[in-house]
């Protein structure tokens, strides 16, 4: 996984944490200031349900993308040398396209 998403996991867990704090907090706290606590704790529960959804997207997003990438490599493996040239002629001919092939390639099977 991505930078950003490793700090979207961090924020979220830091909220779970803040949470949970406040929650033990509001066990002692005096009633006339519950009422304000339980309220901040149920808009926290849903910042981190939404904040957890996201992450799932992202998540479900990247294993599709390795999947894929998976498939893609099967593909190529089972390709014949004369479409393995053909497939690197059309990438050179078309350098802005399927990138994800072309560093497959290079990675796993170099000229």
């Amino acid at each position: 996984m991505d930078a950003s998403y490793n700090k979207a996991l961090a924020d979220v867990l830091a909220g779970i944490k803040a949470r949970d704090e406040l929650a033990k907090a509001l066990k002692t706290a005096p009633p006339e200031k519950r009422p304000e606590g339980l309220q901040m704790l149920g808009l926290m529960d849903q910042k981190i349900e939404e904040g957890e959804h996201l992450l799932a997207i992202e998540y479900e997003a990247f294993q599709n993308h390795a999947r894929a990438i998976d498939a893609l490599r099967d593909e190529v493996k089972l390709a014949g040398d004369e479409e393995l040239k053909q497939l690197r002629q059309y990438l050179k001919d078309n350098p802005e396209e399927m990138k994800d092939l072309r560093k497959l390639l290079a990675e796993e099977f170099p000229e």
